[in-house]
């Protein structure tokens, strides 16, 4: 499981920035081991090539009940109206990332060739509208005062 998140998490560098250089790909996976082994695990990759060979060995979730119905899950979560055209962009770029195989073991529509430009430009919009919105001032000082009053009340 370490090694799947490791993996997904340079294969959306890949894609969506920071761009990292083999480098920085392997000193992240460096980093990651060392959380990896204060978490208990035993023998985590220590660069980017073995994270992604861990992932190739391994037997696909997704040919299992428990697998897909987390994939459906994910798909489907219970979410207010107005929050569903976002998030559903964020998990077609999510599926997007899967190998074609894998979405299909899922049970999961793969993002086919001529839809993965649109994808891929819709997702870079929303993560820099997220980015602006984060960093408004109004909204960083409002974000302050909730965190304020909840930590004032318990």
């Amino acid at each position: 499981m370490h090694a799947t998140l490791v993996d997904s998490a340079l294969a959306a560098a890949g894609v969506y920035g920071p761009r990292l250089t083999p480098r920085d790909r392997d000193r992240y996976v460096e980093e990651m081991a060392k959380v990896a082994h204060r978490l208990g695990v035993t023998d985590p990759p220590l660069d980017a090539a073995s994270a992604a060979a861990v992932i190739t060995d391994t037997t696909a979730v997704g040919k299992t009940r428990r697998g897909r119905d987390l994939a459906w899950l994910l798909a489907l979560p219970p979410l207010p109206f107005w929050l569903r055209a976002p998030y559903g962009v964020l998990f077609a770029s999510a599926v997007d990332l899967l190998p074609r195989a894998c979405a299909v073991d899922l049970g999961l529509l793969p993002v086919w060739s001529p839809a993965r430009p649109a994808v891929r430009a819709s997702t870079n919009v929303l993560l820099q509208s997220a980015t602006v919105a984060a960093s408004w001032r109004p909204a960083r000082h409002a974000l302050a005062r909730v965190a304020r009053r909840n930590f004032a009340s318990s």
